[in-house]
């Protein structure tokens, strides 16, 4: 137990993070679960973490199991979970993959003693996995693989692995999704070790720095509303105050200033409080054709004079009386399309009236000479990007959610083209486009009515990419304490994106927050894999060069660091002496030589601060030098070293 509890601490601190521990592709058409209370958002921020005193003892999960069928469950509630299993009994077994980062050429590619562990993460978030107690003189030579899939050789998909990070420990980190299930693999790199072998283990649920940031000012709480943009205002018109049954709606017109965090309130819509609507700014002025009144589907089609402050005379109906449909402005302001939607009120059910219909709005009467879509759809979004109409995601008319998006361009084919799908298939998303050209869609519910955090991006001038997940750190949302929501909406202002609205799924909770995403450059996506290769010199992979007959002074750096790798290259066959001297007073320092297989040709162990001296007779080729602390403080002294040939 304390080499146990002496591991907590050092992960902890080397991990920059605090552990708190108790006291004591997919097919594209997926059936949509039956529907629960309707669909609430708490306050979206980065928790911050102050260091805390070492508690009484860690969190203990069960010992390894032998097989990956059997694999051991481990709870990660965001505490740190450790654990001691004694492997010198463990076995091999036909569904060991290979692990393809293990160092040099095992004599068994999938390594020795396997043993397993597995876990199902209930958020998105970011795991880190260390197999690190210098503090156990049983310690083995570990390899730590994770995997996604089902046990078998054949079936299990390698997320992360890691051979040496710090000495012969490993180490790894890597994005993780709600609900997926990762298996976790430790092997001994050697085939037989003499004595009792240990492997300590520890996982712990890192901390997420979100990149979406939160503004202080609460704005008007709504969800299945509407947002528009103009002259680098937002204006957000209808949707609910509550996001469960019965719905209280609105009429409620606001303008958003994000350039000083203020919203003003304008007259509200004529008419009915309508919800599940959709609108578009065209030269100036916002149209909202239908949306849902509480009871049905209506025709009216509002429109708002930006300059002039007032609701004007309704135009011309829409064709079909639809809610969840979208508006889409193109390029060139000379009207709008309003693309799909559901004209009864059979909301999630195999008896809705979906609708394909592509109507042009020219700002007096409609059009509807546009071809249909390919897929009836509602709840889903739409944009113009590259010169054209895209809509991705939502609900058929078979109650079926879609993940396939199509786009047609008026000056193209003339028919829709479908587009590849995204990677989870949503309705209720928001999406924009970015200064660039790139297609960003938030938020939403999956097929289990369960709000999405993850933030997707198309790129229509790379379309082969496809939809590219964005890491954890882009999500909006997703964890206990910052919830994913559905039914936002939201905008770009210059290369800023804001998401404004929507509730939770947890709580049912409405936010009353706007949240920004500085959307530049390069972006990371999932999954990002993080194989640990340790700090500077701390094993074989970035070892520094030892020139023979040419001594070199060092120091471990820092109280963590207990491992020195260093390389040296044998010219002939000849004897070789590797000298260790000037250890600091108090210390012991211990020196082990290998080949560039890591086998082990010749060590020195000599109690305290004793000169280690190794000599030893080897054939041409590379070998490598470890100078393990074995304790003393690291206190900055130097010790030397030196390859005489």
């Amino acid at each position: 137990m304390r080499h146990l509890t002496l591991l907590v601490l050092f992960l902890m601190l080397g991990l920059g993070v605090v552990v708190i521990m108790p006291e004591n592709v997919v097919e594209t058409a997926v059936p949509i679960a039956a529907a629960g209370p309707e669909l609430g958002l708490e306050s979206l921020q980065v928790q911050k973490m102050t260091l805390q005193p070492l508690p009484e003892r860690p969190l203990i999960a069960n010992e390894a199991a032998d097989s990956c069928t059997n694999a051991t469950t481990v709870d990660l509630d965001g505490s740190g979970v450790g654990e001691t299993t004694q492997v010198n009994e463990m076995s091999e077994g036909a569904e060991d993959p290979v692990l393809t980062c293990a160092w040099g050429a095992p004599s068994r590619p999938q390594g020795y003693r396997t043993v397993w562990y597995k876990f199902t993460p209930e958020s998105n978030g970011r795991v880190t996995i260390d197999t690190a107690n210098n503090f156990n003189p049983n310690s083995y030579d570990t390899i730590l693989a994770v995997y996604t899939g089902a046990c078998g050789a054949a079936t299990l998909n390698m997320v992360a692995c890691n051979d040496d990070y710090q000495g012969f420990a490993s180490r790894v980190t890597f994005d993780v999704s709600q609900g997926t299930t990762y298996f976790v693999e430790v092997a001994d790199w050697n085939a037989a070790e003499p004595g009792p072998l240990q492997l300590d283990i520890f996982f712990v649920l890192d901390p997420i720095p979100s990149k979406w940031a939160t503004f202080g000012t609460s704005a008007p709480a709504r969800t299945r509303h509407a947002t528009v943009k103009h002259n680098g205002w937002i204006y957000m018109v209808g949707g609910q105050t509550n996001a469960t049954s019965p719905p209280s709606l609105s009429s409620n017109l606001y303008r958003y200033n994000p350039g000083d965090d203020t919203w003003t309130t304008l007259a509200p819509m004529p008419g009915n409080p309508l919800t599940d609507l959709t609108a578009a700014q065209v030269n100036g002025n916002i149209y909202v054709p239908g949306g849902y009144d509480g009871n049905s589907m209506v025709d009216t089609h509002h429109v708002y004079n930006i300059a002039g402050a007032h609701w004007e005379p309704d135009r011309q109906s829409p064709p079909v009386a639809v809610g969840w449909a979208q508006a889409v402005v193109p390029a060139d302001q000379g009207g709008y399309y309003l693309v799909g939607g559901i004209s009864n009120t059979d909301f999630l059910a195999d008896t809705a009236v979906v609708h394909n219909d592509v109507s042009f709005f020219n700002g007096t009467s409609w059009d509807a000479d546009t071809p249909d879509m390919i897929v009836p759809r509602y709840g889903h979004t739409a944009v113009w990007i590259n010169n054209g109409i895209c809509a991705v995601g939502g609900i058929n008319n078979n109650n079926e959610l879609i993940q396939d998006g199509e786009c047609y361009q008026p000056a193209g084919s003339g028919t829709w083209q479908t587009i590849a799908p995204m990677n989870i298939a949503r309705y209720g998303a928001a999406s924009a486009v970015s200064p660039e050209g790139k297609w960003y869609v938030f938020g939403g519910l999956d097929g289990t009515h369960e709000a999405v955090p993850e933030v997707e991006v198309y790129d229509p001038q790379n379309p082969a990419a496809g939809w590219q997940l964005l890491d954890v750190t882009y999500d909006l949302g997703g964890s206990p304490i910052v919830r994913a929501r559905a039914f936002p909406q939201g905008e770009f202002i210059n290369n800023y994106l804001f998401a404004i609205g929507g509730h939770d799924t947890i709580d049912f909770f409405v936010t009353p927050l706007v949240h920004r995403l500085l959307a530049l450059g390069k972006t990371n996506h999932l999954p990002v894999i993080m194989n640990g290769d340790g700090g500077l010199n701390d094993n074989f992979s970035v070892a520094q060069r030892l020139v023979l007959n040419v001594a070199q002074v060092h120091k471990f750096d820092d109280s963590f660091d207990f491992f020195d790798a260093y390389y040296f290259d044998q010219p002939n066959t000849s004897t070789v002496t590797v000298r260790l001297n000037q250890i600091p007073s108090g210390s012991d320092y211990n020196i082990t030589i290998y080949d560039a297989n890591k086998s082990v040709r010749g060590s020195g162990s000599l109690a305290g601060n004793q000169s280690e001296a190794v000599t030893l007779f080897l054939a041409t080729g590379r070998y490598y030098v470890m100078v393990e602390r074995i304790f003393g403080q690291s206190d900055g002294s130097n010790y030397r070293i030196i390859v005489e040939k």
